[in-house]
């Protein structure tokens, strides 16, 4: 179980504390947030590696969960005020009632940070079940029920706040694009890792320090890229790192010598990203003074770092 309760509680640390959007004083959150995030990612991870499938099945699920929680749960892809940050006001759509930019900007925090990060780090604390099941069929029942019960008790405190519900169409459209995600992800668990017959041994793979510079260069542009004035020019910004992204990590997973140095890496530099970020970005939940926002900062940095370093040494553990 230790694995799984890593999960639970790290998905929501590196979410919402990490990032900076929340500080130590909303540590009761964890009481919502741990079935949402967490509950999710246990969900996804353990779905997937109990279908033998690999990372292109938990980043199409991981998509899946932000559909959910930010057009279910939360509704911020409808709602123009939603945390009064007004997220809509920049490449609004009315036909869909949705802002293209804030739409891209969340769901990609989501699927790198909220679930893929998290999974790829406890994984990598356990690099000896890291692509097996942690949990039996009854433990999974009970990780799907947590999450749901995030999902509605998200739901019922956004309303409480913000007293919003977008329309039917809107949530009938997001239910469906959910719906279909789930099933493409579902779809990808039947991907098997590429063997390595045909790979050409001259090209190995890089090392774990290039991946992570690489990494943390990607994901700080990612950051970063909503402060672009222009709506256009930041979600161009954000395809663009993404899809360079996705074809470079791909092509290097499938030469030889990619394994868990690498992926940790890949965790590690996006931790990096959200880590250094919190520090010049103001809470977008709390009005905790400048102190505790601080001490914050450096507490969830400090944890991360500590994880990652846990994560290096039973690495170099199991490869002894």
């Amino acid at each position: 179980m230790a694995p799984v309760l890593l999960l639970l509680v790290i998905a929501p640390l590196v979410a919402e504390f990490l990032l900076g959007d929340v500080t130590l004083a909303s540590l009761p959150a964890l009481v919502l947030f741990i079935p949402l995030y967490g509950g999710g990612a246990v969900l996804i991870r353990e779905v997937v590696r109990h279908r033998g499938g690999g990372w292109p099945a938990i980043v199409v699920l991981a998509a899946a969960y932000g559909v959910v929680e930010e057009g279910l749960a939360t509704q911020s892809l409808f709602n123009p005020d939603y945390a009064h940050q007004h997220l809509l006001s920049s490449g609004f759509i009315p036909a869909l009632g949705i802002a293209i930019p804030w739409t891209v900007h969340v769901l990609s925090l989501h699927v790198i940070w909220s679930i893929c990060t998290p999974i790829a780090l406890v994984e990598c604390m356990f690099p000896d079940r890291s692509t097996t099941p942690w949990l039996r069929t009854p433990g999974l029942i009970v990780i799907a029920g947590l999450y749901v019960l995030g999902v509605v008790a998200t739901f019922a405190v956004t309303w409480a706040e913000y007293r919003y519900v977008a329309s039917a169409g809107r949530l009938i459209g997001a239910a469906i694009i959910a719906v279909i995600l789930i099933i493409a992800g579902m779809l990808l668990t039947s991907l098997r890792r590429s063997s390595q017959a045909g790979i050409q041994a001259s090209r190995p793979a890089p090392r774990a320090w290039i991946v992570g510079i690489f990494a943390a260069v990607a994901a700080s542009i990612l950051v970063v890229a909503p402060w672009i004035p222009n709506a256009i020019e930041s979600t161009l910004t954000f395809l663009v790192i993404e899809a360079a992204a996705v074809i470079t990590i791909t092509r290097w997973s499938r030469r030889p010598g990619w394994g868990d140095r690498q992926i940790l890496a890949l965790a590690a530099g996006a931790l990096f990203a959200y880590a250094w970020h919190a520090f010049i970005s103001p809470p977008a939940f709390d009005s905790a003074s400048i102190v505790i926002v601080r001490v914050s900062n450096v507490v969830f940095a400090a944890l991360a770092l500590a994880a990652v370093s846990i994560a290096v040494r039973r690495i170099s553990d199991k490869s002894e």
